[in-house]
């Protein structure tokens, strides 16, 4: 049981090290983005002056846009509370191990 409980706990560490290594490229993504997001601002607001002209020409690509800044705003969300799972079940597994070791 040990054995398997540690085995588990190294694959939970490794998982916890990629997802550091994870949050360090989205960090560089979110740089990235954030200097995108003013070209994509710039983008949106040229697509609004487009549709008044055209009515309704250019629907489309409006809301792929809006689709590409929601996505991109939850990734942030999607590894924060990822790395808050894989921390609580590191603390939840290295808790099971101390408790095989006391008996």
């Amino acid at each position: 049981m040990d054995s398997v409980l540690c085995n588990i706990m190294q694959a939970a560490d490794m998982v916890l090290f990629k997802l550091e290594a994870l949050d360090v490229c989205l960090a560089v993504i979110a740089e990235v983005t954030a200097a995108d997001g003013l070209s994509v601002n710039q983008a949106k607001a040229e697509i609004l002056s487009r549709l008044w002209m055209y009515i309704d020409g250019n629907k489309e690509t409006l809301l792929i846009h809006e689709r590409n800044i929601t996505i991109l705003s939850r990734v942030n969300d999607y590894l924060r509370k990822s790395l808050h799972y894989i921390e609580l079940v590191l603390h939840t597994l290295e808790g099971m191990q101390s408790g095989t070791e006391e008996t």
